[in-house]
């Protein structure tokens, strides 16, 4: 009973200050001995920190699902034995130094896949990749 009248009371609270005038509120915790400057600099501070990791998860997501895509449709090449795509395979591998790590590309798994083209632009990998699909 006191859990829920507490919860009610911060409902109305936060109701009181989301609805409340902005200039009453700086007056109201100014003569609560609060720096205003202060707080709205923190708020500021605050969300641009949430504006920034919102962007980043955001980002993150998209890149993920642009590798999940990318590394699919290389895997589909391999197993069709298209040349482009191995070919652009084949470089980055040769690229990135590891040449005699995966030899065989029709034995590469995903992780592996994954790890090559990782650090590169999957938008025109993808690009590319959908352009020798469309042809076959």
């Amino acid at each position: 009973m006191k859990d829920k009248l507490i919860n009610r009371i911060e409902d109305n609270l936060i109701d009181f200050i989301m609805e409340a005038d902005e200039t009453y509120l700086d007056e109201l915790l100014s003569k609560g001995g609060f720096d205003v400057g202060d707080i709205n600099q923190r708020a500021s501070q605050t969300q641009k920190q949430i504006s920034f990791l919102s962007k980043a998860v955001v980002l993150n997501k998209k890149n993920n699902s642009l590798l999940e895509k990318a590394t699919t449709l290389f895997k589909v090449a391999i197993s069709k034995n298209i040349d482009k795509p191995i070919t652009m395979l084949k470089s980055m591998i040769n690229e990135r130094g590891l040449g005699l790590q995966f030899r065989n590309l029709d034995k590469l798994t995903e992780s592996e896949i994954k790890e090559i083209i990782k650090d590169k632009n999957l938008l025109d990998i993808i690009e590319s990749l959908d352009e020798d699909e469309s042809s076959v």
